[in-house]
């Protein structure tokens, strides 16, 4: 599926299904998706939302696809420890980072980290195709936005997604009434 994602994106063919859109409810979605892994390596789950984070219109499958890769990402190179998931309102953008207590990638790798078909760790490398972050961050440049990264070796990696708050989306697509119950409060999941 990666394969054929990026083939589209390249040649210019790729569209996007975007529809207004709680974040908090794509991070849950991907979170319990990867939640069964991360039990299983008795790695622990955290998040930090902050309230009342502004409806992004996007297309929600493919930023879920893109938070489902960092989880699952953190998950595998994360032996022990825990992952955090912060999403959180900057300027224009609203910022979801992953960060985990893996690994780490080498510096000598970082620099290759949205590279298609790049491996960024030596004893793993039977574990993906190499494609992860590399389709995921041209699905974030698709929505106007950017990904980076930082890692130290030995103490993890921290993912960052930045999406722009746009204007109006078009009058059919407007917030339904009661959508958003529930936004005033910090929400915090831990596992």
């Amino acid at each position: 599926d990666d394969v054929l994602d990026l083939s589209q994106i390249e040649a210019g063919r790729f569209g996007l299904s975007k529809e207004l859109t709680d974040i908090e409810h794509v991070i849950e979605e991907a979170r319990r998706m990867v939640e069964g892994l991360a039990d299983a390596k008795g790695i622990s789950m955290k998040a930090d939302l902050a309230p009342g984070l502004p409806r992004l219109y996007i297309d929600r499958t493919r930023i879920r696809q893109v938070v489902l890769n960092l989880l699952t990402n953190a998950t595998r190179f994360t032996d022990c420890g825990q992952i955090v998931v912060r999403a959180y309102g900057e300027g224009q953008h609203v910022r979801v980072d992953v960060e985990d207590s893996g690994c780490g990638i080498p510096d000598d790798r970082i620099a290759r980290a949205f590279t298609e078909f790049t491996q960024l760790h030596e004893k793993r490398e039977a574990q993906g195709s190499g494609l992860g972050l590399a389709v995921s961050k041209r699905f974030v440049e698709l929505h106007g936005g950017e990904m980076s990264l930082v890692s130290e070796l030995g103490k993890g990696t921290s993912v960052t997604l930045s999406i722009p708050i746009e204007g109006d989306p078009p009058r059919s697509l407007t917030e339904r009434p009661g959508a958003a119950g529930g936004r005033g409060s910090r929400r915090v999941w831990h596992r």
